[in-house]
């Protein structure tokens, strides 16, 4: 999908050429269009590209692709000759190929069952904690350009419900989010906090051994001296 619709206008005015080749590839393997795409002129190209001031992604979930090949059902997984395997474990990363705008997660959020304690919904806590981190990592450390996050959503719908005028009880997900838009990331708690600094002088640094010791090898050490 990114490169479907993203790659026109983030990057040289036209579809990827995989893409291209793969569409023209399936036409012939089952001798009907699957799927159709434009083809640009070189001036629509030029008035496409660069025609978006920001990137916004909408994202729930990460899929793993696997291929699944032999089928001429219209459809983008048997066009592109693929299926999606959905992993909760695997997170994404950013495409190398959209970095000369700003982006913005308009959308990243997940569902969670109302039973329990549905007012301790650790697992949408989880959740926001591990993608919220992750795109702090990528523009700390990967240097992406990314300038906003939303999750979604702030409420139940309110055609969920019968009665619009029922009491809203925040979770304890709505708490977590609250402290990180308002402390701007995740601070380190106070018990946490490392006080740098220096010693006084002559203040004194040793090591023990238990190396000429008969005892367990189970220790507490520093270093782990191999027995072979």
């Amino acid at each position: 999908m990114l490169g479907w619709f993203a790659h026109p206008i983030f990057v040289d005015g036209d579809y990827p050429a995989m893409l291209k080749e793969q569409t023209e590839k399936k036409k012939d393997l089952c001798g009907k269009e699957l799927a159709r795409l434009p083809v640009f002129t070189e001036a629509e190209k030029q008035r496409i590209q660069g025609t978006a001031d920001f990137f916004g992604l909408n994202h729930l979930t990460s899929r793993l692709i696997t291929e699944s090949l032999n089928s001429c059902d219209a459809g983008p997984n048997n066009v592109g000759d693929f299926q999606t395997h959905t992993d909760p474990t695997w997170l994404p990363t950013a495409s190398d190929r959209i970095q000369s705008v700003p982006i913005y997660i308009t959308g990243n959020g997940m569902p969670t069952e109302n039973n329990g304690d549905v007012f301790s919904d650790t697992e949408r806590v989880d959740y926001l904690k591990a993608y919220i981190n992750e795109a702090m990592k990528t523009h700390n450390l990967d240097g992406v350009r990314v300038k906003g996050y939303i999750t979604t959503s702030l409420m139940d719908f309110f055609k969920w419900l019968k009665d619009s005028s029922r009491p809203r009880t925040p979770k304890r997900s709505a708490h977590l989010y609250f402290d990180i838009m308002r402390n701007n990331g995740f601070p380190l708690p106070a018990e946490e906090e490392m006080l740098y600094g220096h010693f006084q002088k002559g203040f004194i640094w040793s090591t023990a051994t238990a190396a000429y010791q008969v005892q367990s090898i189970l220790t507490n050490t520093l270093y782990f001296d191999s027995l072979a």
